[in-house]
Formats: structure tokens, sequence, C-alpha cells
């Protein structure tokens, strides 16, 4: 598998959970994958939270999902999006629970991620894990 292969396999706002790091513990929290697309993983938070002020100090993060009978472990460093014209198409790809929070690129400090430098652990029915980088 590779990430074109699991962008198949993963629709659009699947939900998981992400985990961060807070000074020297682990923080976790339901999370949401926006898409996969040329070769990145696309998240989105504000920059009013918790969250985006752990990702600043320390980038390494992970996500796990489980969809289409595979369950995933991902990990890698967030890169903040800094292009306001992928912002504006990171948002205009958002759910409607999503957008609720931040209706334009420019609410609420609507801030968006992708991961790289990651590796992705996938099995199916949880039988063995195999793994791939990014």
């Amino acid at each position: 598998m590779n990430l074109e292969k699991m962008k198949v396999v993963i629709p659009i706002h699947t939900s998981g959970y992400f985990a961060t790091v807070d000074g020297d513990k682990a923080d976790i929290r339901g999370w949401q994958l926006q898409f996969i697309e040329d070769g990145k993983i696309y998240f989105c938070t504000s920059n009013k939270k918790e969250v985006y002020s752990q990702l600043h100090n320390n980038p390494n993060c992970a996500f796990t999902c489980s969809a289409g009978g595979y369950a995933f472990r991902i990990r890698g460093k967030a890169i903040m999006v800094r292009d306001k014209e992928v912002t504006a198409k990171i948002h205009a790809s958002i759910d409607a629970q999503v957008a609720a929070v931040y209706p334009t690129p420019d609410a609420n400090g609507f801030a968006a991620f992708y991961l790289e430098h990651g590796e992705v652990k996938h099995s199916r029915n949880f039988v063995s894990f195999d793994r791939f980088t990014f």
C-alpha cells in the first residue's frame, strides 16, 4: 500500500483520533482527516486552540482510524499551510459539521496543516501490520 491506494480506502472526512505532545505527555482527541492529495495528508484546526500551539512546539503527531476493513496508524510532522489559496481549497472541502465552526477560511482562526516525513502502519483485520513511509 501507498498514499494513493490509502486514499481510495480512506474516504474524505474520516473520523479518528489525533495525538500530539503536550510538554512531556501525550494528548489525544477525536479528529477528522480532511483528505489525501499530492503525497500529503491534510487536517484542519484553529490557531486559537491548544492543539495548534502543541504542534508549533513539537510538530510530531499521529492519527489513527479504521476504514475499508483496515486499521491505520499514521504519524509524521505537522506542516502548517501558509498559502491562502491552498487554505481556501482545504476549507472548501470541509464537511458541514466543521464548516459550522469555520464558515469561512478566515473565521475563528481556521488553520490547515498536512503531515510529512511520516510513516503509515496498516493492517487488514488486525492480523499483522505492514508499513510504508511518505
